[in-house]
């Protein structure tokens, strides 16, 4: 089983159990910096969880077919280099 992590920051809207990673008129006003440890985790037979954890925030996760589907959805969101991704010892 496959289980690769990396961290960034980004701006979160909203509240800690509603959150976005762009503006959202209900909580137009409300947003953090906030640290976000990424996981990325499973096989080819079975697929990959993408899990978001943001600092102080409920997570958030999304299933996928393939590895390189799920970092490239992870990019999009947050601009991580593949390299930056590295082993998780704690599985």
């Amino acid at each position: 089983m496959t289980s690769i992590i990396a961290s960034t920051k980004a701006k979160i809207y909203g509240t800690k159990n509603s959150w976005s990673l762009k503006p959202h008129p209900e909580f137009p006003k409300y947003s953090t910096l906030s640290k976000i440890k990424l996981e990325i985790q499973g096989s080819k037979k079975n697929g990959y969880h993408l899990v978001i954890e943001p600092e102080n925030f409920c997570f958030a996760d999304y299933d996928y077919d393939t590895l390189e589907k799920a970092m490239n959805d992870e990019n999009e969101m947050f601009n991580i280099d593949k390299n930056a991704w590295k082993e998780n010892n704690k599985k």
